[in-house]
């Protein structure tokens, strides 16, 4: 049978890797413990096809059997230049899902709407003409979205454990990077997990202060993958 060319193969028989599985299955397991819990972020490097995303795939089936909602942005190549690419496709992802959800974000619908220009059609019923404002200084409005964009995060996992994936890291903006080191600092007593792939033969200055950053605060594991043997 013929596979169509934009469709990825997948295996429906994970092979090898199961001690990284079994690692990985503990550490989302421990995520819902958040007083002994140490670790708040895994890393899964390796170079390109080595298999991240399969083992990626592996979890996130397992988490989401333990009752985690799962939160996932994907980066690209021609993102390195474009701030919070990663979370904009988290974001719209969410939202294209979550349309009916509770969640209050009235008061934050101005600041969304930065970072998603289709946000009218994802929330009509929330988005207002925001009102005209003067130029603000940009670290400040930085802040401001960083402060948003937690909000978000907390509030989801206030209703239940998460597990956020972002792929392909090395491609990633260096604004996002700075924001996801900040929310993974302050959710360390929040039931919330991060999971990231990056190609170990990719890694530019910025992932690689962001990997420091995390490993000098021993936030994170990492997960290296090699080739399997025959």
């Amino acid at each position: 049978m013929d596979v169509p060319f934009n469709r990825p193969v997948l295996c429906p028989t994970f092979i090898g890797r199961t001690h990284d599985l079994a690692a990985l299955r503990l550490l989302v397991e421990g995520a819902k413990d958040v007083g002994i819990r140490q670790v708040q972020a895994a890393l899964v490097s390796g170079e390109a096809g080595i298999g991240k995303s399969r083992l990626v795939t592996e979890v996130k089936t397992y988490a989401a059997n333990q009752g985690f909602l799962l939160l996932q942005g994907n980066c690209f190549q021609t993102d390195n230049s474009f701030p919070y690419a990663p979370l904009r496709d988290l974001l719209r992802s969410y939202l294209s899902n979550h349309a009916g959800t509770d969640m209050n974000l009235e008061p934050y619908v101005h600041d969304l709407s930065k970072l998603l220009p289709d946000l009218p059609l994802l929330l009509p019923h929330l988005v207002v003409v925001p009102p005209r404002e003067v130029i603000t200084d940009p670290e400040q409005e930085k802040r401001r979205i960083f402060t948003t964009l937690s909000h978000f995060f907390t509030q989801q996992a206030a209703r239940q454990p998460v597990v956020c994936v972002i792929e392909d890291l090395h491609w990633c903006d260096d604004v996002t990077l700075e924001f996801l080191f900040s929310l993974i600092r302050y959710c360390s007593q929040r039931p919330l997990f991060f999971l990231f792939t990056y190609r170990s033969d990719a890694v530019q200055l910025a992932l690689q202060h962001f990997l420091a950053q995390l490993n000098r605060e021993r936030l994170s594991q990492e997960f290296a993958l090699t080739h399997l043997s025959r």
